[in-house]
């Protein structure tokens, strides 16, 4: 069979077509597996670029711009130039040595101070602060880095990432103490334990769900998943019932919010599918996914629908399947595997 130049030229089109929908599928698959499997730190790309814009940089020493003093003031050195790599190495030296007084209490003000450190990038701040908030989850009093935290939160003029960390490593903080909280007082109800700890508690608790309600940026979608993982701990909580119902309407509301960032609407869909107002969020996940212009979006409505939906949706979902939408056809092919895999449909 002799081929002409134009059926040549539409399985070449056909060829990048397939490609350009494999890749707009695996973004929508990489986000809402993103959402399940939060980093601790930033990823590999934006590590490796913080790292490339530095390398050659570093020495053993401090230089003559900043001693590697254990009483140093911190927010004070940001002033003063100094390389990304100098940095690193005072983060990543963090409790190697014995802390002298005044130390921890020095990088307490590095996070609590908002101006980016001279000679460093954004990225590069970002990176640093990550990396630092995880040896202090490590090595310091967990309740004073928790109260740091919040007031890292709280001041509008920190950059907007920074405040996502402080959220984040809020709630890794949260479930060490809880934990640390069980071994001191096993079975103990929330009300025989010291008032320090309930001051703290309520306080991390007014955070969070402030956190949840700044919709139009991440920040929202990370302390929904945050509060995912503490009501998880019925020991946390004086009314756990009351806090996952409020979780599941909160997130449900998110998803619903047209005004809503697509971030935290995907994350709220996820969040809500794992909670107990099934029907509130199979109405939500099918009208996104029926009607969202945003084809990522409708990708992790169509996942909810295969985790929680009935036979109804399966019709739902072999509608869209055979509408043949290439943005869609992966997720709406594992929604339905799913739904084939449970007994209650």
């Amino acid at each position: 069979m002799i081929f002409s130049t134009k059926d040549i030229s539409k399985v070449v089109f056909a060829n990048k077509r397939v490609l350009f929908v494999m890749l707009v599928v695996s973004l929508a698959i990489g986000i809402v597996f993103y959402i399940n499997t939060r980093s601790e730190s930033l990823t590999a790309n934006e590590a490796d670029t913080v790292y490339q814009s530095d390398k050659g940089q570093s020495n053993n020493s401090f230089g003559n711009d900043i001693t590697h003093s254990k009483t140093l003031n911190l927010a004070e050195s940001k002033q003063v130039t100094t390389s990304y790599t100098q940095w690193k190495d005072m983060i990543a030296a963090l409790g190697i040595e014995q802390l002298e007084d005044g130390e921890l209490e020095g990088w307490h003000q590095f996070l609590l101070d908002p101006d980016l450190p001279a000679g460093l990038n954004e990225n590069q701040y970002r990176f640093l602060v990550n990396q630092l908030l995880n040896r202090l989850r490590r090595i310091d009093d967990i309740e004073s880095l928790v109260l740091v935290l919040a007031d890292v939160y709280r001041n509008p003029g920190q950059d907007l990432l920074v405040r996502d960390y402080a959220i984040q490593h809020m709630g890794l903080s949260m479930g060490t103490l809880i934990g640390q909280q069980q071994l001191q007082s096993p079975g103990s109800p929330q009300s025989a334990v010291n008032g320090e700890w309930l001051e703290m508690k309520n306080e991390v608790e007014e955070v969070l769900w402030a956190a949840v309600e700044e919709t139009n940026t991440s920040i929202s979608g990370t302390a929904l998943l945050a509060l995912e993982n503490m009501v998880q701990r019925v020991d946390f909580w004086d009314e756990p019932e009351k806090a996952r119902a409020r979780l599941a309407r909160v997130a449900i509301d998110i998803a619903n919010n047209e005004q809503a960032s697509v971030v935290a609407r995907i994350t709220a869909l996820q969040v809500a599918a794992k909670g107990e107002q099934a029907d509130r969020v199979l109405e939500a996940a099918r009208t996104i996914a029926g009607s969202s212009q945003n084809h990522v979006l409708r990708a992790s409505a169509i996942s909810v629908l295969g985790m929680r939906g009935t036979a109804e949706d399966q019709k739902l979902l072999l509608e869209l399947l055979n509408r043949g939408d290439s943005r869609l056809q992966v997720a709406v092919r594992s929604a339905l595997e799913k739904m084939d895999q449970r007994k209650d449909v």
